[in-house]
């Protein structure tokens, strides 16, 4: 298997040059015009959670990177301790125990 490329995992509207990366909204399920870092930054992990599974990770040594669900739990916040659950996706960012560094161009 070959990596995954940005459309596969990302959608049909995934597109790159030398210098940028484009999505599109729809293909992370974005419907507002002006959306926020987290709402961006949670499409992209709830859609990496939908394509890059362990099963996937596990069969093809040149993915390196994975998604898995962790535990839901509920934390309590504001003057009221009003709770809120929280979700947790686990990102995942394997390479060969070479150094400590942590660089996105080693995945």
């Amino acid at each position: 298997m070959a990596e995954r490329t940005l459309q596969e995992v990302l959608g049909s509207g995934a597109s790159q040059t030398a210098s940028t990366i484009g999505l599109s909204k729809s293909d992370l399920g974005l419907t507002d015009a002006n959306c926020t870092a987290d709402k961006v930054i949670a499409a992209i992990v709830i859609k990496a959670l939908a394509t890059l599974d362990r099963t996937y990770f596990d069969a093809d040594l040149t993915q390196t990177v994975f998604v898995e669900k962790g535990f839901d739990q509920f934390l309590p916040r504001g003057t009221n301790n009003d709770n809120y659950v929280v979700r947790q996706i686990t990102v995942n960012l394997a390479k060969l125990d070479a150094d400590a560094t942590l660089n996105p161009e080693d995945y």
